[in-house]
């Protein structure tokens, strides 16, 4: 004879199966949110990369620039990493004092934007910074250059921030030395750096006599050019990086 189960029996059983849905589905929950969390972190990676890129050819990092929807509201983007703004020329070659130097927009730096128009977090959340935003996820400096971005993981508090700088280690600006060792050479030397600037070559000029130094400070880090004249011209395409860059020449 087959002893059926009890009513107090069914009823523990179908409490431990209870418990352990619940408890599967706590799991489930919490492993994604860690994937969404680390997916967060990838794209913040995948922006400040960006914005290197973007900092190297136009000589400044990427601004926020006005967008209108089809309702007419205007929202801020940083759509410079993916869309070429049109005060910005393409990449091209600016010559000037005889030094040609690649100048301007060569994106997209962003493959694609992670929403329409709009960088999104996993979990839907506007990236720019806007007037009706809850939580600030992105900075500016005096100039309107974005220098840091963040989110605030699955749970939308202050304690779970994880912010991140745009900003190239050592800095935006570097003091640049350059030593010149021109024995065979009795005269002035002049030493000039070249950068980009938008749509333009920056640059600036000292002169010094041979074996000395010539300190350029405050230089914008990044790929410069580098002419050193003597009784000749000697040109070299350095990378400066702060807080401090030093290159010597040395001048037949």
């Amino acid at each position: 004879m087959k002893r059926a189960f009890s009513l107090l029996e069914m009823t523990v059983v179908l409490a431990i199966i209870a418990l352990l849905t619940h408890l599967a589905v706590l799991n489930l929950g919490e492993y994604r949110n860690k994937k969404l969390e680390k997916e967060a972190d990838r794209h913040l990676s995948e922006i400040k990369e960006a914005a290197e890129r973007f900092l190297h050819d136009v000589g400044r990092l990427p601004r926020l620039q006005p967008h209108t929807n089809s309702l007419g509201r205007i929202s801020w983007t940083l759509s410079e990493l993916w869309e070429k703004p049109s005060h910005l020329d393409y990449c091209h070659l600016v010559r000037k004092d005889s030094v040609s130097f690649a100048v301007g927009w060569n994106g997209p730096y962003l493959k694609m934007p992670f929403g329409a128009n709009r960088l999104l977090d996993p979990w839907g959340n506007e990236l720019e910074l806007e007037d009706s935003a809850h939580l600030k996820r992105l900075w500016a400096d005096a100039q309107d250059n974005v220098t840091n971005i963040c989110h605030y993981g699955s749970s939308g508090r202050e304690v779970d921030k994880k912010s991140l700088s745009l900003i190239p280690n050592g800095g935006l600006v570097a003091d640049l030395i350059l030593t010149v060792d021109a024995a065979s050479y009795d005269g002035d030397i002049r030493c000039s750096w070249y950068g980009a600037y938008e749509n333009v070559l920056t640059n600036d000029t000292q002169i010094i006599f041979s074996g000395s130094q010539a300190v350029f400070r405050n230089v914008p880090c990044g790929p410069k050019a580098i002419k050193i004249v003597t009784s000749k011209e000697t040109i070299r395409f350095v990378d400066v990086k702060g807080p401090v860059t030093q290159i010597g020449f040395k001048v037949q």
